[in-house]
């Protein structure tokens, strides 16, 4: 029983993200509308969702991926997100049980899903993101030190306000270099802070890798975009990838940072 109500707190935390993505999307120019306010609706016919289509999975099954009053077609990018918050948090369920460790890494995943889609469709962190995750880094991992960054003396509090700095000030001593030479800004104040948040969560001998892999997703995504509207890099979901990649690596023991040597 306690499982089956797990996967649907995961379920509805994925239908959730779903909505502040929409929400705060620049396709959302609707002053009216804000991550509270008003109820949701189909953004077609504006008709408010039923209750019963609400329940996440479940009311997209019932509807056949179409909407009950106008039949629009409902992206699959709902239930697609739904599903892989379901898998993230199972998977973070069989780490961690149930403890508050599951809870900060699940809090982290669901911020940096929001972020990656975000920058990858719009080029955009919201400053009130970035800062949500900057903070969760910083108390969760820091103060609470629900996950171990310690390196020899140096404890976890310390070594995330380390990676914080760091990690700003790298990405925003690049950028001012670049325009010194360029004139313009080559790097988004988002990415200094989403790199900061990043540092807090793993520690400044992180950020190497991070940045590395970071970069070499960004490049990947660039490349690799359907629809390229612009000549930007999204550099925001690059760095997003290379800390899942620095994470993967270090869980098993491929890039073990934090061993004495």
């Amino acid at each position: 029983m306690i499982n089956a109500l797990i996967s649907i707190t995961f379920l509805c935390i994925g239908s959730l993200s779903s909505l502040i993505i929409y929400r705060l999307s620049p396709r959302n120019n609707n002053k009216d509308i804000n991550l509270f306010f008003p109820r949701s609706h189909c953004p077609s016919c504006k008709k408010n969702i039923t209750n019963i289509n609400l329940i996440p999975l479940i009311g997209y099954i019932k509807q056949r991926g179409r909407c009950s009053n106008c039949n629009i077609k409902i992206s699959l990018y709902y239930p697609i997100n739904e599903i892989l918050h379901l898998i993230i948090g199972l998977v973070l369920y069989s780490i961690f049980g149930l403890s508050l460790e599951l809870l900060i890494a699940f809090l982290l995943a669901v911020i940096l899903i929001v972020l990656f889609i975000l920058d990858y469709r719009y080029f955009l962190l919201p400053f009130s993101i970035n800062i949500a995750l900057l903070f969760l880094g910083l108390i969760g991992i820091g103060y609470a030190e629900v996950f171990n960054i310690s390196f020899l003396d140096y404890n976890n509090l310390s070594m995330s306000v380390a990676g914080a700095f760091i990690g700003f000030v790298f990405l925003w001593l690049v950028n001012f270099f670049f325009k010194l030479f360029k004139g313009y800004d080559g790097i988004g104040g988002g990415d200094f802070i989403l790199l900061a948040s990043l540092g807090s969560i793993a520690g400044p001998f992180a950020l190497p890798f991070i940045i590395l892999f970071g970069s070499l997703a960004s490049i990947f995504i660039y490349f690799f975009k359907i629809k390229a509207l612009s000549n930007q890099i999204p550099l925001g979901s690059g760095l997003v990838l290379g800390f899942l990649i620095f994470l993967l690596l270090n869980y098993f023991e491929l890039l073990n940072i934090y061993a004495v040597l």
